[in-house]
């Protein structure tokens, strides 16, 4: 049947991954973190299609090796994410705190890293909010606070004319899911809190209107 197939494929190439790994340890020029992350994406594919705990232990063990092969390179954050979002959707399908927690702790931080791009720590920041929300509220509240000040390096006008439209789209949401996560959080400076995001945004939606204006002004 076509199950079956895909598994004897999925197989295939859980053998030719691990087989690029261990060459890869072997001095070969493919970097080895890179081959790990592959490695463990089909492991975790297969992982899905069988509940073998067995894929899903070494997926996870190879991402924690590329994240310590990639140590200060721009693929890290990639790696940490991409470990974060397996240990999550593993939670969310069978729930272990400690996997929970793990996860929070990777997007924090692939969200505090100068490596990625401010969309990237931006999107880290959300998806570790949302899993701390209901356990840690405050580190949540931190968490999507992070994210409100990266979103004046998102809105540039650097970006194309789609990226940054999309980028704007997203300056109100995130200031939105800080000023309710910091109300969830219920610090004694909540609102004060609540209130700093919301006005960042407004000021960021408000800079970028200025300088459309002022870009427009110039061709005529």
């Amino acid at each position: 049947c076509a199950l079956t197939e895909d598994l004897t494929d999925i197989d295939e190439a859980v053998s030719l991954g691990r087989q690029a790994v261990s060459a890869a340890a072997d001095g070969h020029i493919m970097p080895q973190a890179l081959l790990l992350a592959e490695l463990a994406q089909t492991l975790w594919l297969r992982y899905l299609g069988t509940a073998d705990q067995a894929d899903f232990d070494e997926a996870v063990a190879a991402l924690r090796h590329a994240i310590k092969a990639s140590e200060g390179l721009a693929s890290q954050p990639e790696y940490l994410v991409l470990l974060a979002y397996v240990l999550d959707s593993a939670h969310e399908n069978r729930p272990v705190n400690e996997h929970r927690d793990e996860a929070i702790r990777l997007y924090a931080k692939a969200a505090g890293t100068a490596l990625a791009s401010p969309a990237f720590r931006i999107a880290a920041a959300r998806e570790g909010a949302r899993l701390a929300l209901a356990p840690a509220p405050q580190q949540a509240a931190d968490l999507i606070e992070s994210a409100v000040r990266l979103l004046p390096h998102m809105a540039s006008l650097q970006l194309s004319r789609t990226d940054r439209q999309h980028a704007l789209s997203q300056v109100t949401l995130v200031s939105a899911e800080a000023a309710e996560a910091a109300l969830i959080a219920g610090s004694p400076d909540a609102a004060t809190r609540a209130i700093g995001s919301l006005e960042l945004g407004r000021a960021v939606l408000h800079a970028q209107a200025l300088d459309a204006r002022t870009d427009l002004l110039e061709l005529h």
